[in-house]
C-alpha cells in the first residue's frame, strides 16, 4: 500500500470535485481549487512537509517554475507574465496538495473512477448538444454532420478538441487498468463505455494523441497482460480498435482527409494569405521557424515570462506570416514555447522533469506512470499542453496521481 492513512473523505471529495471541474468552464476548476486547498490546510499535520522538502519529482518541478519566476527580471510584458506565472503555479501547488496528504489505493481508485465517469458524461453531453444543432439545422447533410459531430463542433459545449482527446486517452487506460486489476467486470456495461470513449475520440480528429497512446499506453497494457497473463482485456480492446480501423472508409471525406494529412506534401509558403494553404503538419513547421529565429536571439535566457508571444509575432509579421498572426498561434511546441520564455535552460529544464520522472517510474515498477509520462512528451512535440490551464490542470492531476499509484509492496524513495 501507499501508506497507511488515507487522505480522508473530506479532501478526498475535494479531489473529485476537481477532477469533475476539467470538463466545466475553467472559472469553476478554480473554486474547486481553492475548496481543495481549505481542505487540505484543515487537515494539515507538521510530519506532512517533510516529504515535500525531499521529494524528487515535486522538486523538479518547483525548479522548473523557480526559473519562470526568475525570468521577470528580464521581461517587459509584466501583464502577460503574471498571466503565465498563475497558471504555471499549478504545476507546483497540485503536486503539493496531494504529497501532503497522499492518497492510499482506495482514495486512488475513487479518483480513476471520477475521471473515467466526468469523461463519459462530457461525451454524452457532447453527442446530446451535437444532435440538439442537427435537429434545428434548416438543412440537413454531410456538412451539416461533420460541422456538428466532429472536431471543433463535437468539443464546442466542453473544451478544445486536443484536450479533450487527452481526457479521453486518461480514460481509456483508467478503464483498462480496472479491467487487468478485475475492479471491473470486462462486460456489456463497461465495453459500451470503452466504445463510446474511443468513438468520440476518433471524431474529435486526435490525430497525434492516438498515435502517441498507441505507442505509449497501447505498449504498456501488451506488456501488462503478457505479464499477468490476463489476456481478455486486452482482446476486448484490441477488438475495439480494430471496429473503428476498419469503419474508416464510412467516415466523412473530411475526416478522412484530416487523418490522412501526414501522408501529404511538406512544402509551404510561409507567406501564402489563405489558411488552407496549409495542413496540420505543414503549419507547425512555419511557427517553429519563426519561433528558431526569437530563439536563437535569445539562446539561453528567453524573452522573459511575459514576452515570448509579442516576439513571436513580431517575427511573423517581419516573414509574412499572415496566417500565423490572423490565428495568433504560438509555437505548437512545449519544448519550443519553454525556449521563447526562458531559454534552452527552461526547455533542459522541463526535458530534466520527464527523464528524471521516467527513470523513476521503471525504477519503482510504475508502469503505468511511465506510459503517462511518454505519451504527454509525445504530444508535447506538436502541443503546447502546459502552457494553458487546462493543460496545466489535467497534467498536474494525473501526472501526480500516477506518480502515487505504485505497485503493492513497492517502498519507492523520494530521490
Amino acid at each position: 500500500m501507499l501508506n497507511s492513512e488515507s487522505m480522508g473523505w473530506p479532501i478526498r471529495a475535494g479531489w473529485m470535485l476537481l477532477i469533475v471541474s476539467q470538463f466545466l468552464p475553467v472559472w469553476f476548476s478554480s473554486y474547486a481549487l481553492a475548496v481543495l486547498i481549505l481542505l487540505v490546510l484543515v487537515g494539515w499535520k507538521s510530519n506532512n512537509w517533510r516529504e515535500l522538502r525531499h521529494n524528487g519529482w515535486f522538486r523538479g518541478l518547483l525548479f522548473y517554475f523557480c526559473w519562470q519566476l526568475l525570468s521577470l527580471l528580464w521581461t517587459q510584458n509584466w501583464a502577460d507574465a503574471g498571466s503565465n506565472l498563475g497558471t504555471q503555479l499549478l504545476l507546483v501547488l497540485l503536486p503539493g496538495l496531494l504529497l501532503i496528504r497522499k492518497p492510499d489505493q482506495a482514495d486512488l481508485r475513487w479518483l480513476f473512477k471520477a475521471q473515467l465517469l466526468s469523461s463519459l458524461a462530457a461525451v454524452a453531453g457532447a453527442f446530446v448538444f451535437a444532435a440538439w444543432r442537427v435537429y434545428h439545422s434548416p438543412v440537413i447533410d454531410e456538412t451539416i454532420y461533420y460541422a456538428y459531430f466532429f472536431y471543433t463542433g463535437l468539443s464546442e459545449p466542453i473544451m478544445h478538441p486536443g484536450y479533450f482527446s487527452l481526457q479521453l486517452i486518461v480514460s481509456l487506460g483508467i478503464l483498462v487498468k480496472f479491467w487487468m486489476d478485475k475492479h471491473w467486470r470486462v462486460n456489456t456495461g463497461s465495453i459500451t463505455a470503452g466504445i463510446c470513449l474511443l468513438a468520440c475520440l476518433v471524431m474529435l480528429n486526435g490525430r497525434m494523441t492516438m498515435l502517441a497512446a498507441l505507442l505509449t499506453l497501447g505498449l504498456a497494457v501488451v506488456y501488462q497482460a503478457i505479464t499477468l497473463k490476463r489476456w481478455k482485456p486486452v482482446a476486448v480492446l484490441l477488438g475495439i480498435v480494430l471496429l473503428f480501423v476498419l469503419s474508416f472508409r464510412f467516415l466523412p471525406s473530411q475526416v478522412q482527409l484530416r487523418l490522412l494529412e501526414v501522408t501529404e506534401s511538406l512544402d509551404y509558403d510561409i507567406k501564402t494569405y489563405q489558411a488552407a494553404d496549409y495542413n496540420g503538419i505543414t503549419v507547425r513547421l512555419a511557427q517553429w521557424e519563426c519561433a528558431a529565429e526569437v530563439i536563437q536571439d535569445n539562446l539561453w535566457f528567453g524573452t522573459g515570462a511575459g514576452d515570448g508571444k509579442d516576439a513571436l509575432r513580431e517575427v511573423y509579421t517581419q516573414k509574412g506570416f499572415q496566417t500565423g498572426l490572423v490565428g495568433q498561434y504560438n509555437s505548437h511546441n512545449q519544448f519550443v514555447e519553454a525556449a521563447l520564455y526562458g531559454g534552452l535552460i527552461q526547455s533542459f529544464l522541463l526535458l530534466g522533469i520527464f527523464v528524471y520522472g521516467i527513470r523513476r517510474g521503471f525504477k519503482t515498477k510504475n508502469l503505468l506512470f511511465v506510459a503517462f509520462l511518454a505519451f504527454i512528451f509525445l504530444c508535447l512535440q506538436t502541443e503546447t499542453i502546459l502552457f494553458w490551464h487546462r493543460g496545466v490542470l489535467f497534467f498536474g492531476i494525473f501526472s501526480s496521481l500516477l506518480y502515487l499509484n505504485l505497485p503493492d509492496k513497492v517502498s519507492a524513495p523520494n530521490r
